[in-house]
């Protein structure tokens, strides 16, 4: 008897064990690394083998992580959006720091990481975007080259400074003319608990991450997310994008995709939905443009208005990941968010990507999705256990998000980049 009680024993703790193990599996992905290989691995895998408002012609939007800190806490929140109404006390205080802001001059990480200690209040909008378009996300105008990903005001000496950090070796500082009375009244909105940077963390694990990883206390209760790889009919795509829906130029080509072909452009539409556009230096699709070069408000604007024809109603939408522009061409790419939680493709690719000649869409592809939020909530693996396995790639970023690996519903997940 008491050797059968031993194996019983003995069979549950390892049936324990390797459920642990399945489920630490199913909560963790690391987005393409030092390779640039654009592709994900799970962090279960050995080290070794790992590769170091709604959006609309008006309304523009950006998921934003952020902190707020005061004397004695600190609220911290991953799934805002900068046009949800929980966002507004800070928007309201960027557009005043922001539009106040002067006197730029280089930082450090050490002095951004310093700031964040005192009352202060921090917006990580996840990729390095101009500040042109972050203050119009805030509502203002404001000119500058700059790219940012990150800021905080924060309080120091008697007055309000303005951090920045263009997302990766580069920090400046600006004086503003915001008193450190408006950001207590701003953090008065807020409810003060102990959520920490990494850089912040006691246990140790927090020293081989990324140092603004953000760790909200309590982590957030997120939705599953049902999907369904809806697309616009044929029709409606040639009508959007300026081609005669009862056109006869098609052929289906060597890989299965319809390929649809009037003038010089082309749309190529694979069975999955995902679709490409080409212009073939036709100026049929453009975007409204006060100059030669649009602004990145105008051209995000411009983009979304199109795509938000091709893209079914769900509780996700698109948001500017990257941007580039050169002498004559600009380059944008735009991912799904859902509550201000971003939704990343297991193969690295981009929700949509789109090139501009001038004002002229010149290039455009988009993976049509439609996310729509579950009554069921997402677990995820305990903060300190994904602490731990994250550290075993050193500097890796750690955030909550969503991994379309194809498997549905999706459950959120930590994330490494």
């Amino acid at each position: 008897m008491r050797y059968r009680d031993f194996i019983q024993n003995i069979t549950i703790t390892f049936l324990a064990l390797l459920s642990l193990f399945l489920f630490s599996r199913t909560q963790f992905f690391q987005l393409g690394a030092a390779a640039g290989s654009g592709t994900w691995q799970r962090l279960t895998a050995p080290v070794s083998d790992q590769i170091s408002d709604a959006p609309s012609s008006d309304t523009l939007s950006a998921p934003v992580r952020a902190a707020v800190t005061g004397e004695y806490g600190r609220y911290g929140s991953i799934s805002l959006t900068t046009d949800s109404e929980s966002f507004t006390p800070i928007k309201t205080l960027l557009r005043e720091v922001l539009g106040s802001a002067r006197s730029r001059m280089d930082s450090s990480a050490a002095a951004f990481r310093s700031a964040l200690g005192k009352p202060s209040v921090y917006c990580d909008f996840l990729e390095p975007l101009p500040v042109s378009y972050l203050a119009d996300l805030m509502g203002i105008t404001a000119e500058s080259e700059l790219s940012v990903r990150a800021l905080a005001a924060a309080e120091q000496n008697g007055q309000v400074v303005l951090l920045l950090w263009d997302g990766r070796s580069r920090y400046y500082q600006c004086v503003t003319a915001v008193q450190p009375s408006t950001l207590t009244e701003v953090l008065d909105h807020f409810e003060l608990g102990v959520t920490a940077f990494a850089f912040e963390d006691l246990s140790g694990y927090g020293q081989h991450l990324a140092p603004l990883s953000l760790f909200p206390d309590p982590l957030p209760e997120l939705p599953q997310l049902t999907v369904t790889e809806s697309t616009v009919s044929t029709e409606t795509l040639l009508s959007v994008l300026g081609f005669n829906p009862h056109t006869n130029s098609r052929y289906t080509d060597a890989g299965g995709a319809e390929v649809v072909v009037e003038g010089d452009r082309v749309i190529r539409i694979s069975g999955s939905g995902t679709f490409s556009y080409t212009s073939g230096g036709e100026t049929v699709l453009s975007v409204e443009s006060a100059g030669g070069l649009p602004t990145p408000r105008e051209a995000v604007s411009g983009v979304l208005e199109l795509l938000d024809q091709l893209i079914p109603e769900g509780d996700a939408r698109l948001y500017l990941q990257k941007w580039q522009q050169s002498e004559t061409e600009t380059f944008l790419t735009f991912g799904y968010q859902s509550g201000g939680v971003p939704i990343r493709f297991a193969d690295g690719s981009a929700a949509a990507e789109v090139t501009l000649s001038g004002n002229t869409i010149s290039a455009l592809s988009l993976r049509p999705r439609q996310y729509s939020a579950a009554s069921s909530a997402s677990p995820l693996l305990p903060l300190r256990q994904a602490m731990a396995i994250a550290g075993r790639t050193e500097g890796a970023e750690l955030s909550i998000g969503y991994a379309d690996t194809g498997v549905y519903p999706l459950s959120a997940v930590w994330l490494t980049d």
